[in-house]
């Protein structure tokens, strides 16, 4: 009666083996390369993703300040409506979020008119000039910009409601679009919080000293005014 010897190998031979086995190198690499690679991946696609949302906030913003620079009299209510409104005209803004009420919540819009008047009353040459917030409106009383003086910021720094670039003071009157844009990365939603882009458009007025905003006080909209 023959009998059947079992062979097992030590668990060193195996290691050996398995180690030797290119495959098996090639799968423990892959394991090891592959969650970086993915993150690569998607990082890549979010970045792109942020940086043309970005272009076209800018593009957005400048776009409602060039329709409140060409004003040729007084902006009522309604036109300003019509141009905070603009912004939805903006490819892959108004598809990127979900219009309606919440777009106004979630993608803001604010209109101002600022003059810059001199440091001393009477000056007419050589002067340093205040910049001024004369009329403001925005859908949401929580953003735009508060009448009266405004900070002088750096043409380098980050757009705020409460700061003009030096380079714009001097005499006369600027118009100023802001969009604020919230930003929903589309992977790692749930790691990774909403962030704001906000961006601000100055030109100066085309046809004007300087634009006016009118309210329809016939109604009632949740609007700031100055």
């Amino acid at each position: 009666m023959m009998t059947h010897r079992r062979f097992s190998f030590p668990l060193s031979a195996r290691l050996r083996a398995f180690g030797d086995c290119s495959r098996a190198v090639a799968a423990i690499e892959m394991a090891l390369v592959m969650p970086f690679l993915i993150l690569m991946f998607l990082g890549s696609i979010e970045a792109s993703r942020y940086f043309m949302i970005s272009k076209r906030v800018s593009n957005a913003a400048a776009n409602m300040a060039q329709l409140l620079a060409t004003s040729t009299g007084d902006r009522h209510e309604s036109g300003l409506i019509f141009i905070a409104q603009s912004r939805l005209l903006i490819p892959t803004l108004a598809e990127d979020s979900q219009i309606g009420p919440s777009y106004e919540t979630l993608h803001p819009a604010a209109l101002a008119s600022i003059e810059f008047r001199p440091t001393s009353a009477g000056c007419s040459d050589n002067c340093t000039y205040e910049a001024f917030v004369t009329d403001s409106f925005s859908y949401d009383k929580s953003i735009g910009r508060a009448c009266g003086k405004q900070q002088q910021i750096s043409d380098e720094s980050t757009p705020s409601f409460t700061g003009v670039p030096a380079s714009l003071y001097g005499p006369g009157s600027v118009v100023v679009a802001d969009f604020v844009y919230t930003f929903t990365p589309l992977f790692g939603a749930r790691f990774v919080k909403n962030f704001v882009i906000h961006r601000a458009a100055f030109l100066a007025p085309r046809y004007l000293d300087t634009v006016k905003f009118q309210r329809n006080a016939t109604r009632d909209i949740p609007v700031r005014w100055c």
